[in-house]
């Protein structure tokens, strides 16, 4: 009789363990449209643009979650947290996001504040597709090379503790083109000040500044219309970077300043007819890349 009890036990065990094994949801290989986009320096920045990924999960019993996580690694290129995108040896910063803001990173970390939380309605035994919005953001303009730049991601669905994969991981591509690109920012006029005839030594205008916005190393020429010129009488002459244009130049990223100066040779009368006067003169730049 004891021996028989101690039979029928086992039987009853071996029914609980396989229950639970069955008590499981599957989700199927998530699918992406990846991010592709494209600038160029002195663009509008964050550079914000929306991606797209699929995926379906079937809950196997009625006591299996009602939720699951959907993650991302941080790409093939990434340096810690921070996503990458890489040609030859250059690299640019981006980041994945739950929100167009760029303010909700979705990422590697363990952290699930940082995965989508998808919601599972209470249907058993039926797939239930799965459509997840995110965003790529490049959050300022990177100071690299034009070229195009290319990162792989991988994705996965995890069950609700993120303690195990629902899937199997499948990467997304990320293509990010910087585009080459120069234009000018400003340029400052050039002020002489006052010449007063026959002056013994040349007077030297201050530095003008032309700023430029040029892509990373993108060669490039700044020529103007006329070099030198005469106003008032008084002949003068313009250089950049203390060169007489044209002058080459590699582009530096935002910002980059070239010096304009105009020197007015010493010993010269003007033709002003008064006690003093005023005249200006316009002078054209152009950059050629």
């Amino acid at each position: 009789m004891i021996k028989t009890l101690s039979h029928m036990l086992n039987i009853v065990i071996l029914l609980m363990i396989s229950t639970t094994v069955e008590a499981a949801i599957t989700c199927t290989r998530p699918t992406s449209t990846g991010i592709s986009t494209a600038f160029a320096t002195g663009g509008i920045f964050p550079n914000v643009t929306q991606g797209t990924a699929t995926f379906s999960c079937t809950r196997g019993n009625a006591g299996d979650p009602t939720s699951v996580y959907f993650r991302a690694n941080n790409g093939r290129n990434g340096t810690g947290t921070q996503n990458r995108a890489k040609s030859g040896s250059n690299f640019i910063n981006y980041e994945l996001y739950k929100d167009s803001s760029c303010s909700s990173i979705w990422s590697n970390a363990n952290n699930t504040s940082n995965m989508f939380l998808v919601p599972l309605n209470t249907t058993v035994g039926i797939a239930q597709p799965q459509t997840i919005n995110f965003w790529g953001c490049v959050l300022a303009d990177p100071s690299v090379p034009a070229g195009t730049y290319t990162d792989r991601v991988n994705m996965r669905v995890r069950n609700n503790t993120n303690s195990g994969n629902l899937s199997r991981g499948r990467n997304m591509n990320v293509s990010i083109t910087n585009n080459a690109n120069c234009a000018i920012t400003s340029v400052a006029n050039v002020v002489f000040g006052t010449y007063i005839a026959f002056r013994a030594t040349p007077l030297v205008s201050p530095a003008a500044n032309i700023v430029m916005n040029c892509t990373t190393d993108l060669p490039y020429t700044m020529t103007l219309d006329a070099t030198s010129g005469v106003i008032a009488g008084l002949n003068y002459t313009l250089t950049i970077n203390t060169l007489t244009p044209p002058v080459d130049a590699r582009g530096a990223g935002v910002g980059q300043i070239h010096s304009l100066v105009g020197t007015m040779p010493a010993d010269q009368a003007g033709d002003c007819s008064m006690g003093s006067c005023f005249s200006s003169q316009i002078r054209t730049l152009t950059v050629t890349y």
